[in-house]
């Protein structure tokens, strides 16, 4: 959780810094500033019913940290990186893998600590006609691989349809 509460408000900021930075236009008129993730969580705290039910403890545990340089972020970084590594590397050498197939839902955590490909494929849907996915991941350098395995899976799934309009 440490990693990503620094990463979250690094990247928000960025991102709000340097690709939107603009004013925000309520229902009653009232216009604010969001340019960081304080501004979120001001314009939460004033505008409650525009914020729903949205997590802002989260948000405020993430402004509480103190950047990316920090040496204890970047220490439990580089633990999650090496634990990400030694389980994949462990399933794929124990199986002799070119790949891990598995359920799309949160299935991205460890190829991406670890700093390897992912790719996602329409797998098809649930009764109540909601989308779902699997996801695939391979070793560092291997997303050719990934995108042929991909391909034949999506091919002979075929869990996607064309989206349709509604009148």
């Amino acid at each position: 959780m440490l990693v990503f509460l620094h990463e979250f408000k690094h990247g928000i900021n960025e991102y709000l810094q340097t690709k939107v930075k603009q004013n925000l236009r309520t229902s009653n008129g009232r216009t604010y500033s969001i340019a960081s993730l304080d501004d979120i969580i001001e314009f939460n705290k004033k505008c409650p019913s525009a914020a729903g039910s949205y997590n802002q403890d989260l948000l405020i545990r993430a402004s509480q940290t103190d950047g990316i340089l920090n040496k204890t972020y970047l220490a439990e970084r580089e633990k999650n990186q090496k634990g990400a590594k030694l389980y994949a590397s462990y399933l794929f050498d124990k199986y002799s893998l070119d790949a891990v197939i598995v359920p799309s839902l949160n299935a991205s955590r460890i190829p991406a600590v670890a700093g390897y490909p992912i790719i996602t494929i329409p797998a098809g849907f649930t009764s109540d006609q909601i989308p779902f996915g699997v996801s695939l991941y391979g070793q560092q350098n291997s997303d050719e691989v990934l995108l042929q395995l991909a391909h034949l899976i999506e091919k002979n799934l075929q869990g996607r349809r064309l989206p349709t309009f509604l009148p």
